[in-house]
């Protein structure tokens, strides 16, 4: 099985499928980069008014946002109790913003994490969603600053050369 980018001839598919070997095309060739690990948090992006943000009205695209709060050793539920909320734009600040007021903790008390397939780690978002993506879901851990998961986070050093 490989992975295909999609998008080169259908500009409204620009996700990335998984397909079996047979279907091979030359939108296979891939170049994968390790992203090395730190143990301190980044500098934040702090959120910047994009052009044509005019009365608090951010453009961008529409996501569904689920989330869940982990517990102080890192559980959370795999199906039951996630929330999912409506969210436009690319800030991670907006985004933990709105998650600090759905899970009833202060902005700079919370980690946003990622939660890349159903074994993978959560990983701390340390940088702006990506463009695109419009309609679909992102998965989002919460993880309490201060707990014993908090102190096991490895954050990616998106400045490494």
């Amino acid at each position: 099985r490989y992975l295909r980018a999609n998008g080169r001839h259908l500009p409204w598919n620009t996700r990335v499928s998984v397909d079996d070997a047979n279907n091979t095309s030359t939108m296979m060739c891939w170049t994968l980069q390790t992203v090395p690990s730190r143990m301190d948090v980044p500098i934040p992006h702090y959120p910047v008014r994009p052009p044509g943000d005019w009365f608090g009205l951010r453009p961008g695209v529409w996501r569904t946002i689920r989330f869940v709060r982990a517990n102080e050793e890192g559980f959370y539920a795999e199906e039951e109790g996630w929330d999912a909320f409506p969210f436009r734009g690319r800030s991670v600040h907006h985004l933990r913003d709105e998650l600090s007021t759905r899970v009833n903790l202060h902005i700079f008390d919370l980690v946003a994490c990622v939660r890349a397939g159903r074994y993978g780690r959560p990983t701390p978002l340390v940088a702006n969603l990506p463009h695109g993506g419009s309609g679909e879901t992102l998965e989002i851990v919460v993880v309490q600053c201060g707990t014993p998961v908090y102190g096991r986070l490895r954050y990616p050093d998106v400045h490494a050369e």
